[in-house]
């Protein structure tokens, strides 16, 4: 996943199905930009599945309480690993 980042943007959480996945991501940045996350694996059963990005608060130099996501990438992992 990559996510936004820039002056008014806070700290936001990733869960699946009400379950936080990694840590919290700072998103303040002085510059307007995008950066890599990497918050891991999970393992999922069939169905249907709910992701949540939760804005959890700001640094104090932040400007605001934004959060952006440029792009999510899913990728399907052999369950026999």
């Amino acid at each position: 996943m990559s996510q936004t980042v820039a002056a008014d943007y806070g700290v936001t959480t990733v869960s699946v199905d009400g379950a936080q996945v990694g840590d919290s991501f700072d998103a303040y940045r002085a510059r307007l930009g995008i950066e890599p996350v990497e918050y891991g694996e999970v393992a999922l059963e069939p169905g249907t599945h709910e992701l949540t990005f939760t804005v959890t608060g700001k640094d104090p130099a932040a400007r605001g309480h934004s959060a952006g996501v440029d792009f999510l990438e899913l990728e399907l992992v052999d369950a026999s690993r």
